[in-house]
Order: C-alpha cells, then sequence, then structure tokens
C-alpha cells in the first residue's frame, strides 16, 4: 500500500484482527483491541460511539478494517440485541465516519448470509439468512456498501493461530487433548478460511482500491 496511506485497524486482538496487523506490515496502522492487549494499540469499545467517532476522526485513516465483531452465532440468538450493538449499530458509526473522511471501508461477512439449499453460491446470489447472525450479517453488509467505498469480505470458518485461543478449530483441538466433549453439526460443509491467506488477500485488495 503506497504511503502516506494509514490504516486504522478496528479489532486488533482477535484472530482476524492479529493475522492484518502481521499482514499490514510496514503499512501506517493504528490499531484498536477491546478485550487482549495489541502492541502500542489503543483501547476501544466499538459500543461507545463518541469514542468510535473520536478514535477515527483522530487517525483520519484512508482505510478502515473492522474486525471486531461478535462471531458466536449461538449468542446471537440468545441475545439479539446486545449482539446487534456489536455487529450492526456500531458497524453504523463507523460506516458514517468512513463516509465523512473519505475512506475505505473494509467489514467481514459470513456465508451465514446465505440459506444454504444451492450449495455453491456467487456474490449475486440472493441473500437469505435463516438465523439472526446472518441477518445482522446482511445488515453489515449493506451499511458498508452504502458508503459508496465499501468492501465486503465474506469468510467461512476462519481458522488459524490465534492468541487467544478462542476460533473454532482452537477450541475443538484444546477440548480433545483434555479428553473433553465437543459437539458439532454434523450437516454442514463449509470451505473454511485461513486467516493468514484472508489477511494478505485483504492488504492486497485493499492496494487496488488505493
Amino acid at each position: 500500500m503506497p504511503d502516506p496511506s494509514t490504516v486504522l485497524l478496528i479489532g486488533a486482538g482477535g484472530l482476524v484482527g492479529h493475522h492484518l496487523l502481521a499482514a499490514l506490515g510496514d503499512t501506517r496502522t493504528v490499531a484498536t483491541y477491546r478485550r487482549d492487549p495489541v502492541g502500542t494499540g489503543v483501547r476501544l469499545d466499538i459500543t461507545d460511539h463518541e469514542s468510535v467517532r473520536r478514535a477515527i476522526r483522530d487517525a483520519r485513516p484512508d482505510v478502515i478494517i473492522l474486525a471486531a465483531a461478535e462471531a458466536y452465532v449461538e449468542r446471537c440468538e440468545r441475545e439479539p440485541a446486545a449482539t446487534r450493538r456489536v455487529n450492526v449499530d456500531a458497524a453504523r458509526v463507523i460506516a458514517d465516519e468512513s463516509q465523512r473522511g473519505g475512506s475505505l471501508l473494509v467489514v467481514f461477512s459470513s456465508e451465514y448470509v446465505f440459506d444454504g439449499t444451492a450449495g455453491q453460491y456467487s456474490e449475486q446470489d440472493e441473500r437469505r439468512p435463516l438465523n439472526e447472525y446472518g441477518r445482522q450479517k446482511v445488515e453489515l453488509e449493506d451499511v458498508a456498501l452504502a458508503t459508496g467505498r465499501g468492501l465486503v469480505c465474506r469468510t467461512s470458518g476462519v481458522f488459524g493461530v490465534d492468541p487467544a485461543r478462542r476460533n473454532f478449530v482452537c477450541q475443538l483441538v484444546d477440548s480433545l487433548r483434555a479428553g473433553r466433549r465437543f459437539d458439532v453439526a454434523s450437516d454442514q460443509l463449509i470451505t473454511p478460511t485461513y486467516a493468514p491467506a484472508l489477511a494478505g488477500a485483504v492488504v492486497r485488495l485493499t492496494e487496488q482500491q488505493r
């Protein structure tokens, strides 16, 4: 990414954010985290809208990458209002600020925007989410694209080295090693997304948008 670009990476403490931070390399990056500290990053609760607006205006980014999200599908079903504040309401504020500053906004969606009946999907296929998580992702996509400079990256089963070991693969491995039962769906077929490959692709895509 050519200088003097500045990237604001929101959610650098998560799995995707961790690998994005590495992939961005020498790019001038302002990183935020909520729970797990990241180097010189700053703590940011994205549900605090005023703090989000201030962070974006202070950074004056050319690119905003929103990697922070509530990714637990079951929690979205149990607590739709609380998870919507993270996955949708916060994204609206970030999108408003990105549009105000002319930034490219990158967000991460999911195969859950589809109902799963068609097998292989294209970007043009109709979105028909079956659960709350999918509905929230549909809204996220619309919010990002409405800015006029939005990049939506749909992922599926993201996995990779995770310092916090919160992703599905790490949880599965840790449970099996400890001899604990781990329940998984038996009727779901996905093509998992390798986090480092995703991060590299996002960096290349943002470079093409500059």
